[in-house]
């Protein structure tokens, strides 16, 4: 008897928080800032290295419900909603230049910092979940802002009271021309991928994300499976009943 093969569906649930990775943006052509006026000497910044990293990366607004319009006593139509997306970030630490950078802190000749009175930094972002099947899901802002509403100190005690940081995201409309678009020419301000569609191209999703940046070693980080000029997919093995 034949074997018979059967093609498993990609999931959609997911878990943790694998990586957040940030690049500054030029405010009018929406490319990559790189060297001393961006994050990195290629422009992208993962925060990862020793205790750095994102405890909670969670995306809100995604879609918002609709009104109801109604003529004749009944219902006619919904009304469709812009989406206008948010994201709070929480980390467990994160580089001290890298956050100022991305809130808009300016250093004085005393080496302090202080709130800038101009525009905010306009920065893409980048995060990576795990989907149950063990693939890799991410979600992005092509075009965003942040601000840091709360620094909030305890009293150590018997037990050490950390004041991690928490960000809080907008995004916007992407400033490049050419990322982020519908088939009906429209941008969208948010994107996800899985890395097991077989339309998934690394090299595609971060040109996207992160306009002008040129695949690097960094590259490998963000994207694991990457190997330099292809995608190494995984294979998706059925989760045990046991």
């Amino acid at each position: 008897m034949a074997d018979t093969q059967t093609t498993q569906e990609l999931g959609s649930s997911s878990h943790g928080i694998n990586l957040v990775t940030f690049a500054l943006l030029n405010p009018s052509t929406g490319t990559v800032l790189t060297g001393p006026d961006g994050l990195s000497d290629n422009g992208i910044k993962p925060i990862y290295q020793g205790v750095q990293g994102a405890t909670q990366a969670e995306y809100q607004n995604l879609e918002r419900e609709g009104a109801k319009q109604y003529a004749n006593d009944t219902p006619k139509r919904v009304t469709r909603p812009t989406q206008a997306p948010t994201a709070n970030l929480t980390f467990l630490d994160i580089a001290w230049d890298t956050l100022n950078k991305l809130t808009g802190y300016e250093q004085g000749e005393d080496g302090g910092y202080s709130l800038s009175g101009g525009a905010k930094p306009y920065f893409a972002m980048l995060t990576r979940a795990t989907f149950l099947d063990g693939s890799s899901l991410y979600e992005a802002f092509a075009c965003a802002t942040a601000i840091l509403p709360t620094g909030q100190h305890q009293t150590d005690n018997d037990s050490e009271q950390d004041a991690n940081v928490a960000l809080t995201v907008d995004a916007f409309q992407p400033i490049n021309p050419d990322v982020f678009k519908l088939k009906n020419g429209h941008q969208m301000p948010y994107r996800r991928w899985n890395s097991l569609d077989s339309k998934f191209d690394p090299e595609k999703m971060m040109a996207q994300v992160f306009p002008g940046y040129k695949p690097d070693d960094t590259m490998k980080i963000v994207v694991p499976t990457w190997n330099g000029t292809s995608v190494a997919t995984p294979s998706v093995q059925p989760k045990s009943d046991k």
